[in-house]
């Protein structure tokens, strides 16, 4: 599991509210994260691979403030009419690419670094090692919509790669650039490599390589665009989704980009999936009795909307962003964070028949006892195998065997 490093001063700042490291020990785990320690003002935790919303102090500040009642319910998205366009026509071992924008944001320095540790975490889990989906994140008002996705051959184009201060052709990045030489092995096959360029041209990126050093985020950026390609449709909606919802919790809208061509449509898709849910679930899988509307609340201290539509139903809408929420069960699991596990009697398991010695050991504890009695010992061994497992599906030459 990815261990996440969060400043605890922008995390308060986040959520508003001043957090102990007792809370802080105590709300962890209720996030199916593993609490790690704290180092000087950063507390280090371990998120599930499922949970890559968790993966920065937006994601974690946004579930917490859940937990402590300081918000319920399903967070509120703010569109921006504006939209931007964006042309797509990349490699076909790279077709996909969606796209986001986010406006209103207030960065500093640690809010750059939660943004950068949450491309990278993504990138190593969910992502396949940018196998699979790969992201970039640039200063909106250093580009000049609309974007292009294409595609260009290996010394055809030039830029300036992320913290160089050369242009370099797209083959001399693989060649000297540490992440072209740690991830080039993705492209360097092909006759040509993905490119991300604005309408005059500028290179945003060369995905899943590296960004542009002209195009980067500062503490100054205002607006941001986001970039998911993948070789996975479904794939890069979602981590879209995550990226979008995450870095907006430091702004204020969410910005919709018209796509056209190997895929056409408009992205993020932000729209709640809606699941009815079997309340007796919870007795059956958790152990506890909850009304409907006792698991409702429940629900949206983990930031879901649930409204009882009867005795036993309830209709629940999740998040884009939550991409482990697979099944009911995932729900019935929520609820019981939510609850809390430490609120949970424990029960005992009813054995399911009464328990007594089978007979063949009354007779083999006469013969025990009586070899015993003519001075054989017995040996109790812990490895319990026969001769087909030491010899024959090992390919030895059997051997005396006791």
């Amino acid at each position: 599991m990815p261990v996440i490093e969060v400043s605890i001063r922008d995390l308060e700042r986040l959520v508003g509210e001043t957090l102990s490291l007792e809370e802080l020990e105590d709300l962890l785990p209720r996030l199916k994260c593993e609490y790690e320690g704290v180092e000087g003002e950063y507390v280090y935790y371990e998120a599930t691979h499922d949970r890559p919303d968790l993966f920065s102090a937006e994601g974690l500040s946004r579930a917490l403030k859940g937990l402590l009642e300081i918000e319920l319910g399903m967070p509120g998205v703010i569109l921006r009419q504006e939209r931007v366009k964006a042309h797509v026509d990349g490699p076909t071992y790279r077709p996909y690419a969606f796209f986001a924008t986010v406006h209103g944001l207030k960065l500093d320095d640690e809010a750059v670094k939660q943004i950068m540790q949450l491309q990278e975490k993504l990138h190593i889990t969910y992502c396949r090692d940018r196998r699979k989906v790969s992201i970039g994140v640039y200063d909106l008002s250093k580009v000049k919509p609309p974007i292009y996705y294409t595609k260009a051959k290996p010394e055809e184009v030039k830029f300036t790669p992320l913290e160089f201060a050369e242009e370099l052709t797209l083959k001399e990045i693989l060649e000297l650039h540490p992440k072209g030489i740690e991830y080039g092995h993705l492209i360097k096959s092909y006759e040509e490599y993905p490119l991300l360029v604005d309408s005059e041209g500028k290179v945003l990126s060369m995905p899943p390589i590296v960004n542009s050093e002209d195009t980067k985020v500062t503490e100054d950026t205002k607006e941001v665009f986001i970039d998911v390609t993948a070789t996975d449709p479904q794939a890069g909606l979602k981590v879209l989704n995550v990226v979008a919802t995450s870095i907006a919790e430091r702004g204020e809208t969410i910005g919709l980009v018209e796509i056209e061509g190997t895929w056409s449509g408009v992205t993020p898709d932000l729209t709640p999936e809606s699941l009815l849910y079997d309340n007796t679930l919870t007795e059956k899988v958790v152990g506890i009795k909850v009304s409907v509307e006792k698991a409702s609340e429940l629900l949206k201290k983990m930031r879901m909307d649930a409204k009882p539509i009867s005795e036993t139903k309830i209709e629940v809408k999740i998040p884009a962003y939550r991409l482990d929420i697979l099944h009911p069960i995932d729900i019935a699991e929520d609820i019981a964070m939510a609850y809390g596990y430490e609120n949970i009697k424990p029960e005992p398991y009813p054995p399911p028949h009464p328990g007594m010695p089978h007979p063949i050991e009354f007779f083999s504890k006469i013969i025990r006892e009586t070899m015993v009695g003519y001075g054989f010992q017995e040996v109790n061994s812990y490895m319990m195998t026969n001769k087909k497992l030491l010899y024959d599906m090992m390919n030895l030459p059997e051997q005396p065997t006791v």
